[in-house]
């Protein structure tokens, strides 16, 4: 049994027989929702922050901001909207609020307005970390990647030792065609022990461009030993391998790819693009035979 398991455990008041103690109760039934959200059982946990907001309305907007989160995560992003704005009303001055309806407004697909409330986020509070990456991924997103760029270095800055963070600003740095600085940053998180299966491959990649195969091979294969390592990197490898005309290779890695995720349908796309060479070699074979 889990901690929050065991917490859930310990919520067994009976609020009927509590009287004129409003303020206890509404915050025992938000405790007992956060419990029920973090145990993933967001339908009950809905029904328990509604429970503390018919008590009590306002809450610093606590409530609002946590059934807003749980809406999200069962996909009712239009009321998780609604809601987290609610909380907003309720404490315009939680950066965390504001940051949350950033996110929701990124399962949205409405990046300009995620990046207004990732602004409001950051004045509030100018020394999180997420914020920051948060903000360099939707400018990332929305095609600047200067500022995407600038952002991560923020957040760098705030947090030297998070691997995503190194990731991203490589990752950027790619984008922009700046090869060197963006080894140069994988190097940094290796060199910290932040290493990780996209670091690897993202030098992979850098190491292609400088037509480097030995180091190209060398930086997936340690990709692939990271646990971070997922059906993209295999998949990124047999692309590498498909361009230099390695077919059987591309094949073998493309493979492996859909058996560590066959729900992508970037895996097929390259499997039939590999298979189509593949076929189309041997026909040029037995035409010359």
């Amino acid at each position: 049994m889990g901690l929050h398991e065991k917490a859930l455990e310990c919520f067994c008041i009976d609020l009927n027989h509590i009287n004129n103690a409003d303020d206890f109760k509404a915050s025992y039934l938000y405790q007992k929702g956060l419990t029920l959200f973090y145990l993933n059982r967001y339908l009950e946990a809905i029904d328990q922050f509604d429970k503390s907001l018919s008590i009590n309305i306002h809450q610093n907007g606590l409530s609002h901001n946590m059934k807003a989160l749980s809406l999200m995560e069962i996909g009712d992003l239009d009321s998780a909207l609604f809601f987290i704005n609610q909380a907003i009303n309720n404490n315009s001055q939680n950066s965390a609020i504001r940051f949350n309806k950033a996110l929701i407004l990124i399962k949205l697909e409405n990046l300009q307005e995620a990046l207004i409330a990732l602004d409001d986020a950051i004045q509030i509070d100018m020394n999180n970390v997420n914020f920051y990456n948060n903000k360099g991924w939707v400018l990332e997103k929305l095609g600047n990647l200067e500022s995407a760029k600038q952002n991560y270095y923020l957040a760098l800055e705030k947090n030297p030792q998070s691997s995503i963070i190194y990731f991203n600003l490589a990752n950027v740095l790619f984008k922009l065609k700046d090869y060197q600085e963006s080894l140069h940053i994988c190097d940094l998180a290796i060199q910290r022990n932040l290493k990780s299966a996209q670091i690897y491959s993202c030098k992979g990649q850098i190491f292609f461009i400088w037509s480097q195969m030995d180091e190209v091979k060398k930086n997936f294969e340690n990709a692939f030993l990271e646990p971070s390592c997922s059906d993209n990197e295999y998949r990124q490898f047999a692309q590498i391998l498909f361009q230099k005309n390695d077919l059987k290779n591309a094949l073998k890695y493309i493979e492996i790819a859909i058996s560590r995720n066959s729900e992508n349908n970037d895996n097929f796309m390259v499997q039939a693009e590999i298979v189509n060479s593949i076929q189309r070699e041997c026909q040029r074979n037995e035409n010359h035979q």
